[in-house]
């Protein structure tokens, strides 16, 4: 799986460099510039899918919930995969991989603007 990820990681990385520098008409400040916005563009996108993922606002809901004083709600799912909770897995299966991209993707292409920095 980490294999999977590190292609992903190197094939998203190529074309974000390469389209940085084909939108900047190949001049190496907009390149960099562009590097650089994308990078932390990326990052911020990586960081709300962290906060989304750690449940950070599920403890307002549940807060919200209280206020309302809902009853009890009974599970309809049953608990051995075969219902939605299997779906629901996947889905935060699918939001973690999103994350973990964007996030070395957006670390990779604003440290790369870092480096060209150098060559100025």
């Amino acid at each position: 799986m980490w294999g999977n990820r590190l292609v992903w990681t190197v094939i998203l990385t190529l074309i974000s460099a390469l389209g940085c520098w084909i939108y900047a008409g190949g001049h190496l400040v907009q390149t960099i510039n562009g590097l650089f916005m994308t990078g932390l563009v990326l990052l911020m996108v990586a960081g709300i899918f962290y906060v989304i993922n750690a449940g950070f606002f599920d403890a307002f809901l549940r807060g919200f919930q209280y206020l309302k004083k809902k009853s009890d709600v009974a599970f309809e799912d049953p608990l051995d995969g075969s219902g939605s909770e299997g779906a629901e897995q996947r889905r935060h299966q699918i939001r973690s991989w999103v994350g973990v991209l964007c996030l070395s993707v957006g670390l990779i292409d604003t440290a790369l603007s870092f480096l060209l920095l150098t060559l100025m």
